[in-house]
């Protein structure tokens, strides 16, 4: 009986150490960020060769540690924010930030409930 107990407990901690690499994974795949705000200054603009539309030429960089360029986006501005109408619906996840994209430079801060970034490999 004593070697089913120590095989039973061998067998629970190979099982705890998978469960917990597997979550490490889980949670190394995505990177989320609550309650961000952008100033109104330090925006830059973009010729309109590299500009992702004629409309929406100017851009912030969000500086975000882990962030990688084949990370998925996923930005939720709050609702304030939405309102202004000048936030494009497009943004694009570069080494260490994340780009954000306007029509105009805001007047006042943005803010966003949440920024969402998934790995795609």
């Amino acid at each position: 009986m004593a070697n089913y107990d120590r095989l039973n407990k061998i067998g629970f901690d190979y099982m705890l150490r998978k469960i917990k690499t597997y979550m490490d994974k889980k949670q190394n795949k995505s990177i989320y960020l609550e309650n961000v705000v952008v100033p109104v200054t330090n925006w830059g603009t973009e010729s309109s060769n590299y500009s992702i539309s004629e409309e929406y030429k100017y851009y912030f960089d969000i500086i975000i540690n882990g962030c990688i360029e084949t990370m998925l986006p996923d930005v939720v501005p709050s609702q304030v924010t939405a309102d202004m109408g000048i936030l494009s619906v497009n943004c694009q996840s570069m080494t260490g930030k994340l780009r954000i994209y306007a029509s105009a430079i805001p007047t006042s801060v943005l803010n966003f409930k949440l920024i969402k970034l998934e790995r795609t490999e």
